[in-house]
């Protein structure tokens, strides 16, 4: 039997106090609902039933926080099907949130009775690559990031189709973003912004030392980034939240995914946002 989970950041007493309210309402409405296995600690006990996000994905779930939940959450899915998010905004930052308390509380039964239309949001399936073989598999909702240590640089090769795109750009890193992605890092380091519609990667590079500009890259291609020299190790960062040091010769697969980020939408949604 399907579910509606709930999952929500774990520091804001006010994040936490709406995930009961929530809870609650899904409950009154006739409506199987769990919490993610992660909030038990905060809940002060109540009996509630529960859902391991890393092992099972119900095909709803209400998410209560900002950007940083949203991605923390979809780096738990990983690389499998996203369920429709219904977002509701409790924290500073929401570019992917349209709905604040209120509204969010206010359109739960349009939620649960699927009165909205599902924003498909593009992620990038990243393979990290070590001796020559896949050692772990990740979903980024928005990019992929090859980031150097401190003052020191890399040098990476990064391939597009098998062809070198930069043969030896050295440099703070690269970046591999997806459209959604490009108003994040991507664009803090000069990267376009894109339609978030389109079916397209965003290759970055971050300070390159060499002449070297971001490049627009079909979603149908494989882009291949290798590291080739470092004093130090490099991350390899996913949205900010999941990060593994480089050694030569490592690096990573990225593709666009077969599945995209589901979320609700009660209004009409801008394709293009401009993050100011």
């Amino acid at each position: 039997m399907d579910f509606i989970g709930v999952y929500a950041r774990t520091d804001s007493v006010d994040a936490i106090r709406l995930v009961k309210h929530v809870y609650q309402l899904l409950l009154d409405m006739g409506v199987d609902v769990r919490v993610e296995v992660s909030l038990l600690p905060y809940l002060d006990g109540g009996g509630y039933r529960y859902f391991d996000v890393r092992h099972t994905v119900p095909s709803k779930v209400v998410l209560i926080g900002g950007d940083g939940t949203l991605l923390r959450f979809l780096c738990l899915v990983g690389d499998r099907p996203s369920p429709v998010i219904h977002p509701i905004k409790v924290g500073r930052k929401g570019f992917f949130f349209e709905l604040d308390v209120y509204q969010g509380v206010e359109r739960l039964r349009d939620f649960v009775e699927e009165r909205y239309r599902v924003e498909a949001l593009h992620r990038v399936r990243v393979e990290v690559e070590r001796m020559g073989g896949v050692d772990r598999v990740h979903a980024a909702l928005n990019e992929a990031a090859v980031v150097a240590p401190g003052s020191k640089t890399v040098t990476l090769r990064v391939e597009v189709d098998g062809e070198p795109v930069f043969e030896n750009i050295e440099g703070d890193g690269v970046i591999v973003a997806s459209p959604a992605g490009s108003t994040a890092y991507s664009l803090s380091a000069g990267g376009p912004i894109l339609d978030r519609s389109l079916r397209a990667m965003i290759i970055t590079p971050v300070n390159p030392t060499t002449w070297a500009r971001p490049v627009v890259v079909s979603g149908e291609a494989v882009v291949r980034v290798t590291l080739l020299r470092a004093s130090r190790p490099p991350s390899l960062f996913i949205d900010g939240q999941v990060f593994t040091r480089l050694r030569r010769g490592d690096g990573f697969r990225a593709t666009l995914s077969r599945h995209p980020a589901l979320l609700a939408r009660y209004g009409r949604s801008r394709r293009v946002v401009i993050p100011y």
